[in-house]
C-alpha cells in the first residue's frame, strides 16, 4: 500500500508515463551476479537495457563497466562517468563514424577495453582507420564474434546462436579471419573471442554450448598465434530481464 501511494504521488508531482527503478533490487541483482561470476570476470552493462546516465552511473559505482552498439550509447556510457578503458563497443552494422571514433580514441591514449568485430568487412573497415590514423603506433583491442550454432531456450526472434544467424563468424571463418594481414602486421590487436547465443534465456544449457564452442575457439586461436595477446572470452548476456 506505501509503494502504490509513493507511485501515485509522484504520478502527480510528474508528467506521465515515467519510469522508476528500485535501487535497492538493483544492488541486489548487482552483488548476485558478481558472487557468480567474481574476479576476474568483468561485468559489463548494456546501456540497451537502460541508458539512463544515473542509473549506469551507479552501476559504474558498483564495479560495472559499459557495453555499448553506437556512439549515442558511448557518449551517455561517457557522461555518467565510464572510462574509455571500462567501455565495451559490439553490436552488428557498425558505422564507418563509429570505427573512426575507435581509432581515435585508440590514438588520443583512451583507447575501448575492446571492439567486438562482426564480419571482415569490419575489420578491414577498423584497419583501416587504424592504420591511417594511428600510423604502427598502438592498435584497438579486437574479440571476433563467434556463432556458436547452439539452439538458445528463447523466442525465435532473439536467438541469435543459431547456424542460421547472420550474426558473427562460424568457427572456420573466424580462424580464417584472424589470418588477416591487419592482425599479423599489429594494425588491430587480437584479444578473443565474444559469443552471445540469445537474450531472455530461460535456461542456461545453449549458454554454456555457447562458451564451451567459444573456450574451443580460443584453444584455436591461441595455437594459431603462438599464444600471443590471446586473453578474453566474452560470453555475452541473455539472463531474463526479470533475473538481470
Amino acid at each position: 500500500e506505501r509503494l502504490f501511494s509513493s507511485l501515485a504521488s509522484a504520478a502527480r508531482a510528474h508528467a506521465t508515463p515515467f519510469y522508476v527503478t528500485d535501487i535497492t533490487a538493483l544492488i541486489d541483482r548487482s552483488r548476485e551476479i558478481e558472487a557468480s561470476f567474481p574476479r576476474p570476470w568483468i561485468r559489463q552493462y548494456s546501456l540497451k537495457a537502460n541508458d539512463l546516465p544515473s542509473l549506469v552511473s551507479r552501476l559504474s559505482q558498483l564495479g560495472w563497466g559499459a557495453n555499448v552498439v553506437s556512439l549515442g550509447e558511448w557518449a551517455l556510457a561517457r557522461e555518467a562517468g565510464v572510462p574509455n578503458s571500462r567501455i565495451t563497443l559490439e553490436g552488428i552494422g557498425k558505422t564507418d563514424r563509429e570505427l573512426r571514433a575507435v581509432a581515435e580514441a585508440t590514438h588520443r591514449g583512451e583507447p575501448l577495453l575492446w571492439v567486438s568485430l562482426e564480419s571482415a568487412d569490419e575489420v578491414e573497415a577498423l584497419g583501416k582507420f587504424a592504420g591511417r590514423i594511428l600510423r604502427g603506433r598502438g592498435a584497438p583491442d579486437v574479440l571476433l564474434r563467434l556463432n556458436p550454432d547452439v539452439e538458445p531456450e528463447t523466442v525465435a526472434s532473439l536467438a541469435v546462436g543459431k547456424s542460421s544467424s547472420k550474426f558473427g563468424f562460424t568457427r572456420t571463418e573466424l580462424l580464417e579471419v584472424a589470418r588477416h594481414p591487419l592482425f599479423v602486421a599489429g594494425d588491430l590487436r587480437l584479444r578473443g573471442v565474444h559469443v552471445h547465443v540469445g537474450s531472455q534465456l530461460s535456461g542456461v544449457q545453449a549458454w554454456t554450448d555457447g562458451a564451451l564452442a567459444a573456450l574451443d575457439a580460443i584453444d584455436a586461436l591461441t595455437r594459431l598465434t603462438s599464444g600471443s595477446g590471446v586473453d578474453t572470452l566474452d560470453i555475452g548476456g541473455g539472463l531474463p530481464a526479470g533475473l538481470a
